[in-house]
This record gives structure tokens, C-alpha cells and sequence, in this order.
């Protein structure tokens, strides 16, 4: 079931940090007909991958999702969690160049 957006879910229903990213999820969304929201779902590799004509209910499985999102998903039409930190292959090659250095100035900084 969609909720409509004029519908009140208790506060504390949900933790604050799941409330705040599935508010930015709806913001993104929330103009999309059920039919829009169904092409742009079936034009992804996971449900593609998984069709089966005539079959109901078949299960995608995480790993597809897991593939897509990580790796066909641009960063800029992500939606993240607000704890999630990107950081690209070459970032994470210099945090172990630099480890020793990003560590002490982490430090630093929380003190």
C-alpha cells in the first residue's frame, strides 16, 4: 500500500535517521505516477535480469541489487543514508597512504 502524503505516521514510529531518508526518498518520488515508478524499476538491469514471462513473484536477488545500485546507479541520483560517507577508490588509497595523519587530525578535530 502507498501511503498518501496527506496521511500522518506517528513520530515515533520510525527511527529519526530512517524518517529522514525516507522523507528524501518521497520528496524525490512523490510526482511519480505508479506507472512511471513501474518503467523506471523495469528499465533496471536487477528486474530485467530477473523477468520471466509469465512468472509472478519472482525474487531479484540481492546481489543484483546490490550490483546495481553500487555500480550502474550514478552517485548523483543516489539517495544515502545520512551516516553514509562515499569515498572513491583513490580516496581510499590515500587514507592508507595517509593513514597515520587522517587519524591524528580525526582526533584532533573530536577533541
Amino acid at each position: 500500500m502507498i501511503a498518501s502524503s496527506q496521511e500522518s505516521w506517528p513520530a515515533d514510529l520510525l527511527p529519526a535517521d530512517t524518517r529522514a531518508f525516507l522523507d528524501e526518498l518521497w520528496d524525490r518520488y512523490q510526482d511519480f505516477s505508479a506507472s512511471q515508478l513501474c518503467r523506471l524499476t523495469h528499465e533496471q538491469s536487477p528486474w530485467r535480469d530477473a523477468y520471466q514471462p509469465g512468472a509472478q513473484h519472482v525474487v531479484i536477488p540481492d546481489a543484483a541489487m546490490r550490483h546495481c545500485f553500487l555500480r550502474e546507479i550514478p552517485l548523483e541520483d543516489r539517495i544515502f543514508h545520512e551516516n553514509v560517507v562515499v569515498v572513491s577508490a583513490e580516496g581510499l588509497a590515500r587514507l592508507d597512504e595517509d593513514e597515520d595523519l587522517i587519524v591524528e587530525g580525526a582526533v584532533a578535530a573530536l577533541r
